[in-house]
């Protein structure tokens, strides 16, 4: 896959905030990652620390990725949906140690909750492979 990061000069500086403003791939099969959370192989919710979630989270992601023969480097997009918009800043600590060639096109939501009440944060994927 080719993948090219797009920050124009007449567009804002998102860099501090984590994320591209956009990405232009090149390749031949798009991977649609269902939202992932903090919920390990064995079924139980990791911690109720948002960093702990976030990483488990990314965890999962990684290993739908292997099955389909990608990497996190083929992410161009994520969508990550938190309960508290507070957690924005320590989702992205957790976030950028996953994406050390550039960081994907991402929207991040608050939502008044998630599927379990324990949850804090989901987050969902687009890869090109």
């Amino acid at each position: 896959m080719s993948k090219r990061i797009i920050s124009p000069k007449k567009v804002w500086d998102s860099k501090p905030y984590a994320f591209s403003q956009g990405v232009s791939c090149g390749g031949k099969r798009i991977i649609f990652i269902a939202g992932q959370v903090g919920i390990d192989p064995t079924g139980k919710i990791v911690s109720e620390s948002i960093e702990k979630q976030t990483e488990q989270a990314f965890e999962n992601m990684q290993q739908i990725l292997r099955s389909a023969k990608a990497s996190m480097e083929n992410i161009a997009k994520l969508t990550v949906y938190l309960t508290d918009i507070k957690d924005l800043q320590r989702y992205s600590e957790v976030m950028k140690r996953y994406f050390k060639k550039g960081l994907p096109a991402q929207t991040a939501v608050e939502v008044s909750r998630l599927a379990l009440p324990e949850l804090k944060i989901e987050v969902e994927a687009i890869a090109v492979v």
